[in-house]
């Protein structure tokens, strides 16, 4: 998950101020309305208030879930199944580490 560093929670709208920082757009927005002229992690004051998308980032943010939901699907497809339970069984090559063990 990537987090914003002023709120700790996921973004959902990336943005790079000048400093280099990403933050959500969100929160850095209300930074900024708020009054402070200064970047939130390293205290160094702003020459401009612009906020860049960070477009590597935010699609980053998008295809994580969807590439971990692919990666499961990918791992159950290679599990055998048992025909009477239609259950998953582990192969010991390919089990998760989280997986109970029979």
């Amino acid at each position: 998950m990537f987090c914003c560093p002023i709120c700790y929670e996921a973004m959902s709208d990336p943005v790079v101020l000048v400093t280099g920082h990403t933050y959500d757009r969100d929160c850095i927005t209300r930074w900024i309305g708020n009054g402070h002229k200064t970047c939130p992690v390293t205290g160094v004051r702003l020459r401009h208030l612009e906020l860049m998308p960070n477009y590597a980032l935010r699609n980053a943010v998008r295809v994580r879930p969807q590439t971990r939901l692919a990666s499961l699907h990918a791992v159950l497809v290679l599990l055998p199944r048992c025909d009477t339970h239609q259950q998953f069984h582990a192969r010991p090559s390919t089990a998760l580490k989280s997986a109970p063990k029979e």
